[in-house]
């Protein structure tokens, strides 16, 4: 069996990053270059200066600044292709960049989900076990924390199938597993939710906010869902045009109570398979609607349900359940 040189790579990079305090400095002959850094800010982990990247000649990113400090927990927003998983892997240290600099004010250990991963013949449980050799862990700690991962994330019945047969959502709950064998010091999350099953989205964020609230790990992600920037982020960056700006974010406590509203499709119409959610609704859902059957669960603010009911019942819906419920 051949390990990914890629994924290898990547891992080795994540792994020996930031062993002291260094600064990614790429203002001298246009290469990465690390150096010692003199000043140690107490709080602030990461600090991004300036930062341009191109690719060819068109600039992704244009003169990035940010800190970064431990324990955050920030979304980043924006089109596709607009540089949130570039700045990511660039925060990393996985990627060079033309201008600028990212300082490294303590040592750090990074967990990395990415959005995809390449085609390989590896097992998944072939694939985690060697995730668990490069991050240096005892094959017994490995079997033992993948077991019970793979257990709360309904993997079980797909260790040992190859990875290149696996769905993108089975890709990504791996890619979970992978990041979160160990405690990192920063958790990059890339797209991570996006092809996932409800249950299992519900799982990832549970975990992510423990990492958080709990152990203080800082968090960035790359994100389009807007109901997981609002059950984890603290702050939310938006990058356009290859700027980043601060944008306003709710806040977590505003979302802690949802009403749940269970509609179901009339049953003189035909089409019942196919329940269309008007996009006035889907706009303020907050949560992803859940299907079974005709029924449909939608989670609204409570401010915003009588707007949903209306909505929906104009759609020949009828509503069949209200209560309240958390977000997760």
């Amino acid at each position: 069996m051949t390990f990914s040189r890629s994924i290898y790579r990547v891992l080795i990079a994540i792994k020996a990053n930031c062993r002291g305090k260094t600064i990614l400095d790429c203002t001298r002959n246009n290469s990465s270059r690390f150096a010692i850094c003199l000043e140690l800010e107490r709080e602030t982990i990461i600090t991004v200066s300036d930062m341009t990247k191109k690719f060819g000649r068109k600039i992704i990113l244009s003169d990035i600044n940010l800190k970064i400090n431990q324990g955050d927990a920030i979304a980043f927003l924006g089109r596709n292709g607009c540089g949130k998983s570039t700045f990511l892997k660039i925060v990393a240290g996985l990627m060079p960049f033309e201008k600028g600099k990212v300082t490294y004010c303590k040592k750090l250990k990074f967990g990395y989900v990415p959005e995809r991963f390449p085609a390989m013949n590896l097992t998944m449980k072939d694939y985690i076990s060697q995730i668990g050799r490069v991050l240096g862990l005892q094959k017994e700690d490995v079997n033992e924390r993948s077991k019970q991962l793979f257990e709360e994330l309904f993997m079980q019945d797909m260790i040992d199938t190859p990875i290149r047969y696996l769905s993108k959502g089975t890709l990504q709950k791996m890619a979970v597993v992978q990041a979160f064998l160990t405690t990192p010091d920063v958790l990059l999350l890339d797209e991570p939710i996006s092809g996932q099953d409800i249950t299992s989205q519900q799982v990832f964020i549970e975990k992510v906010n423990h990492l958080n609230h709990e152990l203080g790990v800082t968090i960035l992600c790359s994100c389009h869902e807007d109901y997981m920037v609002k059950a984890i982020a603290k702050s939310v960056y938006e990058i356009s045009d290859g700027k980043l700006c601060q944008i306003k974010h709710t806040g977590r406590s505003e979302f802690d109570n949802l009403c749940k509203l269970l509609f179901v499709k009339k049953s003189e119409y035909k089409n019942d398979d196919i329940l269309a959610i008007p996009q006035s609704v889907q706009s303020i859902s907050v949560k992803p609607e859940q299907y079974e059957g005709r029924e449909v669960a939608i989670y609204v603010l409570p401010s915003e349900s009588d707007r949903v009911i209306r909505d929906m019942l104009h759609e020949n819906f009828e509503l069949r359940g209200l209560n309240d419920e958390r977000l997760f």
